[in-house]
């Protein structure tokens, strides 16, 4: 992120906010939806020497024990999909037919569903954000037949990032077309060709750069998260969620204020 004052970047994030309230699809409430339904706020468990440590970090978010691939692909379809379209037919499998804009989804989602019960494991038992000393889990590249899945270039599917954030959430980065032209320019060095692994490492030295140029170090970790604040300017939450979960409680409000690393990444480059 080429801004290492926290005021600015609060300023920033505020903005697609603000646009995402305002969309047909109101993103910040599907947003809300899925922090409730696919994620959990748990603990640090990590060692003193980790560097997260350094920075006052004391909880982390991660993707739930129990969630299922069709829960899943609901939340990515509600999250990250223009018109939250249906995604898998009635026997769980990916349709083909979702249109030239989505047509990369169906080859995804059916690799994913082969592997599905070992990702859900690996992402449920990596208590870890992007911060941590050990913060890509050592063991990512067995759930795509010997490839790292996050060796893929960036140039490729934005889906393979928004995937990535739901399994991630305080690691991995999503992006759209849009957005992905910033952080290019902006972070990378003009390069579109690297992997999106190194796009994280350079994101991750990015995050340690401001963290080490804010005024409460100590802190750091807390106050970049608090960042992302969707219930800004009195936008009220809304129940009428697409693909809602019976099983969920979603509350009532934008809680809580302490969000996951990436929603702040993500909407530092992201407007509707």
């Amino acid at each position: 992120m080429p801004c290492s004052d926290f005021n600015t970047i609060r300023q920033v994030v505020e903005q697609s906010n603000a646009a995402s309230y305002q969309h047909r699809q109101k993103y910040i409430i599907q947003e809300q939806a899925t922090l409730f339904d696919l994620w959990e706020q748990v603990a640090c468990k990590c060692k003193e020497e980790c560097e997260c440590k350094k920075y006052g970090c004391k909880t982390h978010w991660k993707l739930k024990e129990d969630v299922t691939f069709e829960r899943f692909v609901d939340g990515l379809s509600r999250m990250f999909v223009p018109g939250a379209i249906k995604l898998l037919d009635d026997n769980g499998s990916p349709l083909l037919n979702i249109g030239v804009m989505k047509k990369s989804i169906p080859g995804i989602l059916t690799s994913m569903r082969a592997h599905w019960e070992v990702m859900k494991e690996i992402a449920f038992n990596h208590n870890k954000t992007l911060i941590c000393s050990d913060w890509s889990p050592t063991k990512w590249n067995i759930c795509n037949e010997g490839n790292d899945r996050w060796g893929f270039c960036i140039s490729e599917s934005v889906y393979k990032s928004k995937i990535n954030c739901l399994l991630f959430p305080d690691i991995c980065v999503s992006y759209d077309t849009p957005s992905r032209k910033k952080i290019i320019p902006n972070c990378l060095n003009g390069r579109a060709d690297i992997s999106y692994y190194s796009m994280l490492e350079i994101l991750r030295s990015k995050l340690l750069e401001i963290f080490n140029h804010t005024n409460n170090k100590n802190t750091a970790i807390s106050e970049f998260k608090k960042l992302d604040v969707p219930g800004g300017n009195n936008r009220a939450f809304s129940p009428a969620l697409i693909k809602r979960n019976i099983l969920i409680n979603y509350g009532a409000g934008f809680v809580p204020s302490e969000r996951p690393i990436s929603r702040v990444i993500d909407k530092y480059f992201y407007l509707p």
